[in-house]
Parts: C-alpha cells; structure tokens; sequence
C-alpha cells in the first residue's frame, strides 16, 4: 500500500503542480513550446487543455491518498494517462521531426511515472 500512495502522490502531485502552472503562467509555458503570440482567445483555451485538463485529474489522485479504496482507480487512471501522453509526444517527435531536449525530458519523466504507477498498481491488485 506504500508504493501505492507514493506513485498516486507523485502522478498527482506532477499532474497538479503543471495544471496550476499553465493556469497562472501559460505564455511562459507556452513560449517552451515556441506557442508565441496566442490571443487572448487562445490562451483562455490553452489554459483549459493544458491546465485544467491536468488539474482534475491531480487533485482526484491527491484526494485518493485519504481513501485507500480509491488507490487503485487512481493507478489506473495515472497510468493510462502516463502511457498516453508520452505516445502521443513520440507520435509528434515522430511525425514532425522534432526532438528536442524539453521532449526528451518531458518523455523521461512521462514514462519513469507511468512505470512507478504500473508497479504499484500491480503490486497493491496482487495485495487485495
């Protein structure tokens, strides 16, 4: 159970931190990306995909951490995200030739959670 909370913790924790940072600095964020000179329009939606669409989901894996229940929907959940993400990024380092280093360290980190969220999962089902 305390692999679990810590991967739930972690997942939760990256997803939150990143959602709040898009939401409060989103230029900033987006100039990493070179998404430069966005209206106000775009920004507004920016902050929703990239904020609010990682935020949800963060604060449910925090929330999980008081329901031991709830652990292992939150398992699945970070991993599902955690494979999906880092295949699209490879589908669009792929697609449009660009691999840089704010893409390999995104990927990194995409997939050391989801390999910690998977473990754990598997090892609190094998737990129950």
């Amino acid at each position: 159970m305390r692999l679990a909370k810590i991967a739930v913790a972690w997942s939760g924790g990256l997803l939150s931190f990143w959602g709040i940072f898009y939401v409060v600095a989103t230029v900033r964020l987006l100039e990493l990306s070179e998404l430069a000179g966005l209206s106000p329009t775009a920004l507004t939606d920016a902050r929703v995909m990239y904020g609010a669409f990682q935020l949800g989901p963060g604060l449910f894996m925090l929330a999980t951490l008081k329901r031991d229940e709830w652990l292992e929907p939150a398992l699945a959940l970070a991993v599902i995200m955690f494979v999906c993400v880092p295949t699209v990024r490879v589908f669009g380092m792929v697609f449009d030739g660009t691999t840089d280093s704010l893409h390999v360290t995104s990927l990194s980190i995409e997939l050391g959670t989801c390999a910690l969220a998977w473990v754990a999962w598997r090892k609190l089902r094998s737990e129950r």
